[in-house]
């Protein structure tokens, strides 16, 4: 994957956590649909895509089963997205 289509990702992805960090109100739906727009939205390649992507899957999945509590920690979301972001700095 191209270094240019690599930091747009990380760009994208780094204002996410920032909005999401300064708005205490977006629980993990809002989470998940900011990922959505601001990071999938982007190119579809790479492994930080697919990292995020896999990411927002496993909250669809647990929001399907009814597992919402599960996931509805912003510390714990923010947490797994700041591990995501580190790797690929």
């Amino acid at each position: 994957m191209a270094e240019g289509l690599d930091n747009r990702l990380l760009i994208s992805l780094d204002e996410s956590i920032r909005f999401i960090e300064e708005n205490p109100e977006i629980n993990i739906v809002g989470i998940r649909d900011i990922l959505i727009k601001n990071v999938l939205s982007n190119e579809r390649a790479g492994d930080l895509y697919h990292d995020v992507l896999s990411y927002v899957l496993s909250i669809d999945n647990a929001l399907s089963n009814n597992r919402e509590n599960s996931f509805d920690n912003r510390t714990g979301a923010l947490g797994r997205l700041r591990a995501i972001h580190s790797e690929y700095l």
